[in-house]
């Protein structure tokens, strides 16, 4: 809040406590971003993920590296898998998550992490 006003906003409906690499690299997947073209959040490709993802990295005081794009990569896996959990214990917003294409998205974001490893881990060094 700035002047009774909201100015942010903190999704917490899957807040937890957990490793502070955790939120970095989930961080830096939504804020690089790490997403595949595909995405609609995407912007650019591995060698300019890359660069910002290790410029985001560096403020934060910590190196991008291989560490990092794993922890992404299996952060948005357990994301996937509590969806569908909560979506199969009945859960109207998590349901919606699903038919609006969420997982489909992080499945394509992994596999383009995946894919694009080695230039994405080139990119980290360069950065």
């Amino acid at each position: 809040m700035h002047d009774g006003r909201a100015v942010g906003f903190i999704d917490v409906d899957t807040a937890h406590p957990g490793p502070r690499l955790w939120d970095l690299a989930y961080a830096v997947y939504r804020f690089a971003p790490l997403h595949a073209p595909a995405n609609p959040d995407g912007v650019g490709g591995p060698q300019g993920q890359g660069r910002r993802a290790a410029l985001f990295c560096r403020a934060y005081g910590r190196p991008a590296d291989a560490e990092l794009l794993d922890t992404a990569a299996e952060r948005l896996r357990r994301l996937a898998a509590h969806i569908r959990e909560r979506a199969r214990q009945g859960s109207p917003a998590f349901r919606a998550h699903i038919a609006d294409g969420h997982i489909d998205l992080y499945e394509s974001d992994i596999a383009y992490l995946e894919t694009h490893r080695a230039a994405l881990l080139r990119a980290f060094a360069a950065g």
